[in-house]
């Protein structure tokens, strides 16, 4: 996390988005990468053109994977229910380490990893032959609807941050018409901290991602009423569960339910 000391704000207890607002009417031209690069495209649909740069970001994301406090071993203990369900989605699942790590400790559970098209070719490549009837890989973009039906459990892991609120309202949406009665929404994020709730590193670390969020992708970390008020906007039947961190995860899971029949 060294690439972050350039960014940090002298004041750890002060957030970007105090500052400075985060233009919601803006379109992907506007974000730091897409000027830096002079592109007009988001990040993401540019690492969708280059297959080696796509590559190498999915490799990026194994490595902060690896980085104390964001092993992807964490959301075994996130919650108590793993044995009881079946089916799950890692929406934008990079590699499938959420979904190999969920595969080879629950036996009865069927993962599905969503990507990039180029991202999900070379993760097929990485799945354990043992388990490799339990995890597929699926090209998928987010912002349309959601092709997997009905399954129990929909897994967005430092996804959302990477988007402002608008659009990750809209991400939210696309699940809608796949969600049946009881599904889960879990997002495995940061929560921005009260000043002086956790120790200053944590605190610094936290605040300085969200310097680099509004930076690189006109987008934010966000405290939990952020967090909630996202499902609120995205539909009225989303129901927050609450949130878990397990002992030693610098990443907080928060679950949703959807509370309706399923939609035609």
């Amino acid at each position: 996390m060294r690439w972050l000391n350039g960014l940090a704000p002298r004041n750890p207890h002060i957030r970007y988005s105090q500052l400075f607002t985060s233009r919601e009417d803006f379109t992907h031209m506007f974000q730091g990468f897409a000027i830096a690069n002079n592109i007009e495209n988001t990040l993401f649909s540019e690492l969708g053109k280059h297959p080696s740069r796509a590559k190498r970001f999915g490799s990026a994301m194994v490595m902060v994977n690896s980085e104390v406090g964001f092993e992807a071993s964490h959301i075994l203990h996130a919650f108590p229910w793993w044995d009881s369900i079946e089916t799950f989605v890692d929406v934008g699942g990079s590699l499938g380490e959420i979904s190999i790590t969920l595969a080879n400790h629950f036996p009865k559970l069927h993962c599905t990893s969503q990507d990039l098209p180029v991202v999900v070719a070379h993760a097929r490549l990485s799945v354990p032959q043992d388990i490799s009837d339990r995890v597929t890989f699926m090209a998928h973009d987010f912002f349309t609807r959601q092709p997997v039906v009905g399954a129990d459990v929909y897994l967005f892991r430092c996804v959302l941050h990477n988007h402002s609120d608008k659009y990750c309202v809209e991400i939210l949406r696309c699940l809608v018409p796949a969600l049946k009665p009881g599904a889960r929404i879990i997002i495995a994020e940061s929560v921005v901290p009260l000043p002086g709730q956790v120790s200053k590193y944590k605190e610094w670390l936290i605040r300085s991602m969200d310097l680099a969020m509004s930076e690189l992708l006109n987008a934010k970390e966000r405290d939990l009423d952020e967090w909630k008020m996202l499902f609120k906007n995205a539909n009225e039947n989303f129901h927050f569960v609450g949130i878990e961190q397990p002992k030693n995860s610098n990443l907080c899971f928060i679950e949703a339910t959807w509370n309706v029949a399923m939609l035609e």
